[in-house]
């Protein structure tokens, strides 16, 4: 900055002095996930007719829904605090909670709706716990294995299936309830598994390869390998079979934008389940026993703009 002034001798001088800011503004942009549950029915849904509405949850975001039979189970987080919920008709009451936890995938409801599997991370251990539906004798099943993704139950009903870290290559393996010793089921890479109703086979999915990945299937026939099935576009990776039928809901579509589609696992023929808009991204579901109904969770991008003056002041 130039300034001007007279010596005390009458003359002008001229003195440059550095700048000072009149005023000094920063912008701050940042952008938060917002996750919220939708109830989907499965009537005309594909033609565009149905449309979701929104499950009022109380207690702060609601996120990785899993129907039950007559209630739906779902994570929360509020102030930084993750804890298992359960949502019937009206009433929400909290099944599972631990300081500093982190839930691991998402809740598993047992074939007989009586028990939930929730896998977390406890103090930087990884817990797979199992208890009543209602959130009663809670009990740790495992806590040796570094668990990956969402587990699931065995048909059977008598031990849970989840992916673990081995050498750095996450596998399956079946956790007995028992507290027997945990099995290698999958030698590949393995992760996100659900169970066909009759037990006979588990579908699964591979590793990203650039924007895709596979889904496999293992059956355990003597003299059964694990096959591929389809390939997915990079993303929600939840899979689940329909009721009463040997066909399984995938989320098929771009990155950012996925339709649940149904594939007949028999026919290899697809077709679409949901017709949803470019700005409802689906990033997790799941499909009511009687197959009448899905609960969507929807993830929105929220950005956050803030002006901050950093004037000097007086």
């Amino acid at each position: 900055m130039v300034a001007a002034f007279v010596d005390e001798r009458g003359r002008r001088r001229i003195h440059l002095r550095p700048a000072v800011a009149i005023a000094a503004l920063v912008v701050g942009h940042g952008s938060t996930q917002k996750r919220t549950l939708w109830r989907l029915p499965l009537g005309d849904v594909a033609d565009g007719t149905a449309r979701p509405t929104r499950i009022p949850i109380t207690n702060g975001t609601a996120f990785s829904p899993r129907i039950g039979p007559d209630y739906l189970v779902y994570v929360s987080s509020a102030g930084g605090r993750e804890s298992v919920w359960k949502l019937a008709g009206q009433s929400a009451a909290e099944l599972w909670s631990s300081p500093d936890a982190k839930v691991i995938g998402a809740p598993a409801i047992s074939p007989d709706g009586r028990r939930i599997a929730v896998s977390a991370k406890v103090n930087g251990q990884s817990l797979l716990y199992v208890m009543q539906d209602d959130g009663a004798e809670g009990r740790v099943i495992s806590d040796s294995l570094a668990l990956h993704g969402s587990p699931a139950w065995a048909a059977d009903g008598r031990s849970v299936t989840s992916a673990a870290d081995d050498h750095g290559t996450p596998r399956l393996v079946n956790v007995p309830l028992d507290g027997s010793k945990a099995t290698v089921l999958v030698q590949e890479f393995s992760t996100d598994p659900v169970w066909s109703a009759d037990g006979a086979e588990v579908v699964y999915s591979g590793p990203d390869i650039g924007t895709t990945f596979a889904v496999k299937v293992a059956t355990f026939a003597a003299s059964a390998t694990p096959r591929s099935m389809l390939t997915l576009t990079r993303g929600a990776r939840h899979l689940a079979f329909a009721p009463k039928r040997r066909a399984l809901l995938v989320l098929r579509g771009e990155i950012q934008h996925k339709n649940l589609w149904l594939v007949d696992l028999d026919t290899k023929q697809e077709r679409p389940l949901t017709n949803l808009g470019a700005d409802f991204e689906v990033s997790d579901f799941d499909i009511s026993r009687d197959g009448r109904e899905l609960v969507l969770e929807r993830t929105e991008e929220q950005s956050n703009i803030s002006l901050l003056d950093l004037r000097r002041r007086e």
